[in-house]
C-alpha cells in the first residue's frame, strides 16, 4: 500500500499499461529500432510488399515512442507517481516467433527500462503482468526491470491511495468479442472487492479500479456511483497476428492521467495520439 499526498494536496498519477517491448508493434527507443534491410530473395512482388509492411512498422515504432517520450515527459512533469500495470515486454513464447522485434528477453526488458530511466518518476509502481509475456526460463523480467529502474514496488495486485481514494491495480482482466460484454469483467471487479472487504482483507472500498490486458479502453461505473473501473489503453499498435486474425473488436493506444484533491474529487483523462498512426489499407481491383 502506498499514500500519496503533495503539500497542495492534491496528487496526480501516469497510468501505463500494455507496452510489450520486443514485439513489432511496440513503440520501441530508437537504439532498439535498426531500419529493417529489403530482402534479397523469393518474389520481387511479395518482397516490395513485404518491404513496405516491414517499414511501415519499423517507422511506427519510431513515431509512437517519440510520441510516448513527449507525451510522457510533459504529463509526468508535476506528477507524484507513476503506475506500470503490467506486461512490459513481449516475452518469448508468442504464437508466432515472426513477430518479435527483438527476440532476446534481457534486451526486451533493458528496452522496456529506458522509458523509466528517461521520465525518472518521484515515485514507481508496478504490478505484474501475464506470466507468458513477462517471465521465461524463470525468470521474472518485469521484477529485473522494477529492480534496474529503482521501482518503489513490484506487485501481483497493489492498492494505492491517492489524496484519500482508493485505486486499486492488476493486469488481468476478462476480455469479451461483444460490446457490452467488456462492461461485465469490469463490473466485477467491485463486486468482488465489496466481498474482501467486507472479509476485511482488502484495505478499503476502491474509488478506482485500474485493469490492462485487454488493450481496449472501456469504463464501466461512474463518479456518482462512487467508483469507477477501467480497462487501461495499451502502448502497442495493430500488428499482432493473433488479434488480427482471430479478434473483432476494437483496441486502443495511449495511457491514463489520474488526478484527485484530498477530500474532493478524483477525475481522470485519456492522453491518446490526435491522429491514427496506423490504418488498414485496402486493395482496388478496379
Amino acid at each position: 500500500m502506498a499514500r500519496l499526498l503533495d503539500r497542495n494536496m492534491s496528487g496526480k498519477v501516469v497510468v501505463f499499461s500494455d507496452r510489450h517491448l520486443g514485439h513489432v508493434a511496440s513503440p520501441t527507443p530508437v537504439h532498439f529500432n535498426d531500419e529493417p534491410h529489403p530482402p534479397d530473395s523469393g518474389s520481387k512482388k511479395l518482397n516490395e510488399r513485404r518491404w513496405e509492411a516491414r517499414r511501415n512498422m519499423w517507422q511506427f515504432r519510431k513515431d509512437a515512442y517519440a510520441w510516448l517520450l513527449h507525451q510522457a515527459k510533459k504529463e509526468c512533469a508535476n506528477a507524484d507517481a507513476v503506475i506500470d500495470v503490467g506486461d512490459q515486454i513481449q516475452g518469448l513464447r508468442t504464437d508466432d516467433k515472426t513477430e518479435l522485434w527483438i527476440a532476446d528477453a534481457s534486451e526486451q526488458a533493458e528496452a522496456a527500462c529506458d522509458l523509466y530511466e528517461r521520465l525518472r518518476p518521484r515515485k514507481l509502481y508496478m504490478v505484474g503482468g501475464t506470466p507468458r509475456h513477462t517471465i521465461c526460463d524463470g525468470t521474472d523480467y518485469e521484477q529485473i526491470i522494477a529492480d534496474k529502474v529503482g521501482a518503489d514496488t513490484f506487485e501481483n495486485q497493489s492498492w494505492i491511495n491517492l489524496c484519500g481514494h482508493w485505486i486499486h491495480v492488476k493486469h488481468d482482466l476478462g476480455g469479451s468479442q461483444i460490446p457490452h460484454g467488456r462492461f461485465t469483467s469490469l463490473a466485477r471487479e467491485r463486486t468482488w472487492n465489496l466481498e474482501w472487504h467486507a472479509k476485511g482483507e482488502h484495505p478499503g472500498i476502491a474509488r478506482l479500479f485500474l485493469r490492462g490486458h485487454v488493450h481496449y479502453h472501456r469504463v464501466a461505473g461512474a463518479p456518482c456511483d462512487g467508483w469507477e473501473a477501467i480497462s487501461c489503453p495499451a502502448i502497442m499498435g495493430l500488428g499482432d497476428k493473433y488479434g488480427s486474425r482471430r479478434c473483432s473488436g476494437t483496441v486502443d493506444f495511449g495511457f491514463l492521467v489520474v488526478e484527485a484533491e484530498k477530500g474532493g474529487s478524483l477525475r481522470w483523462r485519456t492522453v491518446q495520439p490526435e491522429n491514427r498512426m496506423q490504418r488498414a489499407k485496402g486493395h482496388y481491383v478496379k
